[in-house]
């Protein structure tokens, strides 16, 4: 019971550098009432409290103590009316004459500040305070989401932490990073979609989600209102176990306020690679990033190799697509095989290759690449075609200035035509020589992390087209691995490598013999389900990778990381076409991009799943258990954050034991 009372009070019990630091092993004994009823107190200069009422809401009658430790901050008297005097932190005890109990006061500055859950969007107002002590594994992140108001409002005001330490210590021994909400406006599209409305759908004018450095986005707070304050701290895995202080200032107009905040990094340390396998498709247009004007080739690849790879790797994506489509202009040459006198299509891969090295260069721990669809599209009444070339009478390719002479869209609904099979068989056949002619350090070749797409999401009318283009890549090119995003369960399996169903139908879509499973969700599923929608409460975005752990998914796929839609600012309403939040995960400014609140919830929850392994690896029946706290199977969730963040502490504490 100690640690429940410990973390919702630990502020409280570990508060001010004037006073004796109180053992943990002091507080084993639980406290008189709910640990969640106390959670400190906040208030204003002259402004009175009454911490009796507070402390023992049941109207415990037994003889009781306050004690303020700085008077000169907060003074108590004997009946528990707390007064503040002074703006800064003092700690309130309280003795029953069994036990003692510690409380922050904080006296707020004009300007002054309020912890928010990070996985709580800050949507509305009267939040109450809160006082929790961030809890983290070594090599994960602390999140701190701050709402700052200005009694009489502030014009640009400048955040800073001043102080990120071992309790005892001083300085910033881990640099934060620092972002100013955004919001944007997000029309609601439940009503257009299938899946229905979910049944805790957010609603507001606006919503944050961009992350915006403090150093280019400037804010202003009226008075009465807030700005949200996000801080990171990538705790590093050689940092010292225990409890660190910080301390966030911010400044504007000549006036400032302080906040004190703690975080307890666990004496558990995550691997230095990730478990789980993930890929956000890229976008090549990259004009929001170049001020609405496409750049060139190698621009556009600078771009990406210095910019959106970094962030996206940053955020836990180790898998990229292919970005130079299949497309028909990429033949070179034509050859003739030497065995039948054939003429063949010869194909210029070397688009490809610069792709891949520039992968490689930017993520050298790079884990797939995904080669994009082949399938061109299906005709009326369902018939799916592929592009096919031209044979002369005696079935062998037609040139015309040494290029191929493309023929019609073929049908490939039930069999590859030989007009399309001479295409598609020699380029994979082709691709597939051309990856195993690099190698990797290791000394595995291009070939050990490349899959191969056929269609989007394919539906039980598309499986019989499917499965005839995987027999024919089978044919060209054995080595050749395929995922897929699939909706059907009409895929024969000894042709997928990777089955890939959305999250809503992960349940009856499990790998069969010696597949791997991976999992995927893009508009959907919607309703209830976990998503990454904008208008979701966070903590289902997170618990996403819940859902992957539950399922043993070690890949996840969803298809889009930075696709703004073709529209010139991307802050606009994302719901264009999509749903809002399904195109996009970062914002672009100039030759760079900026995070949102919902991509450091994924990159939470990808380190959730290692978490779950590394518990897993002491008792998978514990792992189980851990799990099904939150989730219990794919549609059915705990989304109370006070209980996620309970069940992350005991995650840490099993580990650490």
């Amino acid at each position: 019971m100690y640690t429940r009372y410990l973390h919702i009070l630990p502020i409280a019990v570990l508060l001010a550098a004037s006073c004796d630091m109180v053992s943990e092993q002091n507080y084993s004994t639980p406290p008189a009432v709910a640990p969640e009823e106390v959670k400190g107190i906040s208030l204003k200069a002259g402004q009175e409290t009454d911490l009796f009422n507070t402390m023992y809401p049941t109207g415990n009658t037994g003889p009781v103590t306050f004690t303020s430790d700085d008077p000169s901050v907060a003074e108590v008297d004997g009946k528990g009316n707390v007064t503040g005097i002074a703006p800064g932190y003092t700690a309130i005890t309280v003795d029953d004459g069994q036990k003692k109990y510690r409380i922050q006061a904080h006296v707020q500055d004009e300007i002054h500040m309020q912890m928010l859950d990070a996985l709580t969007k800050p949507i509305d107002t009267g939040y109450a305070p809160e006082y929790d002590t961030l809890a983290v594994a070594r090599g994960e992140t602390a999140t701190l989401q701050l709402l700052v108001f200005a009694d009489n409002g502030a014009s640009s005001p400048e955040p800073k932490v001043t102080l990120f330490a071992p309790e005892g210590s001083s300085g910033v021994t881990v640099v934060p990073e620092l972002y100013w909400e955004r919001y944007i406006p997000c029309t609601r599209m439940w009503y257009s979609w299938f899946g229905g409305a979910p049944s805790d759908e957010l609603f507001a004018d606006t919503y944050p989600d961009p992350l915006m450095p403090v150093d280019k986005w400037n804010v202003d707070i009226a008075a009465g209102e807030y700005a949200p304050l996000w801080i990171e701290f990538n705790i590093p895995r050689s940092a010292v176990p225990g409890l660190y202080r910080g301390e966030v200032s911010v400044t504007a107009g000549g006036k400032s306020g302080t906040y004190v905040f703690f975080t307890k990094v666990y004496d558990v340390t995550l691997p230095e690679d990730q478990e789980m396998s993930v890929i956000e498709w890229l976008d090549a247009n990259l004009a929001p990033m170049n001020n609405n004007v496409a750049p060139d080739r190698d621009l556009r690849d600078e771009l990406i190799e210095k910019a959106v790879i970094p962030m996206a790797r940053k955020y836990g994506v180790n898998c990229f697509q292919m970005l130079s489509s299949f497309a028909f202009d990429v033949v070179k040459s034509a050859g003739t095989d030497p065995q039948t006198g054939k003429t063949i299509p010869v194909f210029d891969l070397s688009a490809y290759e610069r792709d891949i090295e520039m992968f490689l260069r930017a993520c050298p721990d790079l884990d797939m690449i995904h080669g994009l669809n082949v399938i061109a599209g299906t005709r009326d009444g369902g018939v799916f075609i592929m592009q096919g070339v031209y044979l002369d009478s005696n079935g062998d390719i037609v040139l015309e200035n040494g290029n191929l002479k493309l023929g019609d869209y073929q049908d490939v609904t039930d069999y590859v035509p030989p007009q399309t099979e001479i295409y598609y068989g020699n380029y994979f056949k082709q691709l597939q020589a051309m990856l195993e002619s690099h190698s990797l350090p290791d000394g595995r070749t291009w070939l050990d992390i490349y899959a191969q797409t056929i269609k989007d999401e394919p539906k039980d009318e598309a499986a019989p087209a499917w499965n005839a283009i995987a027999r024919m890549i089978r044919k060209w090119a054995p080595g050749i691995k395929l995922v897929e995003p699939i909706e059907t369960d009409l895929i024969d399996p000894e042709l997928l490598d990777y089955p890939c169903p959305t999250l809503g139908a992960i349940a009856g879509n499990l790998a069969k013999g010696d597949q791997v499973q991976w999992m995927y969700i893009c508009s959907q599923p919607q309703g209830d389900y976990a998503n990454r929608f904008i208008r979701l409460p966070l903590i289902k975005t997170r618990i996403v990778h819940w859902v992957n752990y539950r399922y043993n998914a070690v890949g996840f796929l969803h298809w889009a990381f930075n696709y703004w839609s073709g529209v010139d600012d991307p802050y606009g309403d994302p719901s264009g076409e999509h749903m809002g939040g399904d195109t996009h995960l970062v914002y672009p400014g100039y030759h760079e991009i900026y995070p949102s609140i919902r991509l450091c919830a994924m990159r939470d929850g990808i380190r959730d799943f290692d978490l779950l392994r590394m518990v897993e690896k002491k008792s998978a029946s514990q792992a189980d258990e851990f799990c099904a706290r939150l989730v219990q199977d794919n549609a059915t969730y705990n989304t109370d954050v006070a209980s996620f963040r309970q069940l992350r502490r005991d995650i840490l504490e099993y580990l650490e034991e």
